[in-house]
């Protein structure tokens, strides 16, 4: 029984173990995949918490608990990828040629991000980076 409990564990923090690995072995950037990230991570303790919701015994309900808790812990994290004034984790990834703003289409988005993190990148490009002569042609 108690290597069943080791298996399920392993298999749990495989995801995490995954991540962490490709990124800290990576030599190059790698913050445009925040949000790919936690939304994986996310959609893998979802869906372990739902396996084990029906479950009775009490090392999978003390699972149950600690993967809930886990996933608040998740959530804490996540909650820090959003300033209002400085997106940078939503830059980056609008930025990729490999995300762009489709990375917000994703199904567990709610839709007003998607507009929200656009404004918060344009407001930010045409304050810093827009071309001043540019913008007084295009007013005329």
């Amino acid at each position: 029984m108690e290597w069943k409990q080791i298996e399920y564990l392993i298999q749990i923090t495989y995801a995490y173990c995954q991540f962490c690995d490709a990124i800290s072995k990576s030599k190059g950037i790698t913050i445009h995949n925040v949000f790919a990230i936690y939304d994986q991570l996310f959609n893998h303790l979802e869906d372990t918490i739902m396996k084990l919701w029906c479950k009775h015994t009490s090392w999978k309900l003390s699972m149950l608990f600690a993967l809930e808790a886990a996933k608040r812990k998740l959530s804490d994290y996540y909650s820090k990828t959003y300033h209002k004034h400085s997106d940078i984790y939503s830059s980056a990834a609008i930025l990729s040629p490999e995300f762009k703003l489709a990375i917000f289409n994703i199904a567990s988005w709610e839709k007003e991000w998607k507009l929200t993190y656009r404004c918060h990148f344009l407001d930010l490009f045409f304050t810093h980076y827009a071309d001043s002569e540019l913008l007084d042609m295009n007013s005329n």
